[in-house]
Order: C-alpha cells, then sequence, then structure tokens
C-alpha cells in the first residue's frame, strides 16, 4: 500500500513539473506616462517628519483622519494597559 501511494505521489508531482508553460512578455512602449519616480520617497520622507504629511503631499487628504486615529488609538490603549498594570 505504500509503494502504491508513493507511486502516485511521484507520478503527480513529475506531471505538474512539465505541465509549466514557459511565457514571454513583449514591451509596449504606445502607452507613455511620465511617472516621477522620488514622489514615494519625498512621500515617505515628509511623512517621516510628521505623521500624515506624506499624504496631504499625494493629496489623499481623507487618510489623515485615518493616521492620527490609529496613532491616537493607539497611544490611548498603551496608556489604559499601563496604568491597568500598575494598579495590581
Amino acid at each position: 500500500m505504500k509503494k502504491i501511494i508513493l507511486f502516485i505521489l511521484i507520478v503527480f508531482c513529475s506531471w505538474s513539473s512539465h505541465s509549466q508553460k514557459e511565457v514571454t512578455l513583449m514591451a509596449v512602449d504606445s502607452i507613455k506616462t511620465t511617472i516621477n519616480p522620488l514622489a514615494p520617497a519625498k512621500a515617505g520622507f515628509y511623512s517621516a517628519i510628521l505623521p500624515g504629511l506624506g499624504q496631504a503631499y499625494n493629496k489623499k487628504y481623507w487618510k489623515i483622519p485615518v493616521v492620527y486615529a490609529g496613532l491616537g488609538a493607539g497611544v490611548y490603549f498603551y496608556t489604559w494597559n499601563n496604568k491597568k498594570y500598575n494598579e495590581l
């Protein structure tokens, strides 16, 4: 029984390895967009200076309250747990 299971396992493993096909992708030059590669780095730098400033740089203003709500929740639960720990 073990030999049959081992044989089936070997057959399925070899079958899946031969089923891979090589795919080549060709570059399309018809789409010409200008991407500023430094924009994410600049947004990350601004966000390191002041949380939420990177979102303002990217003009996604609605994310700024989410950032500060997350920071506020983290600070709140840290102080609450610290207070509960020291009450014992």
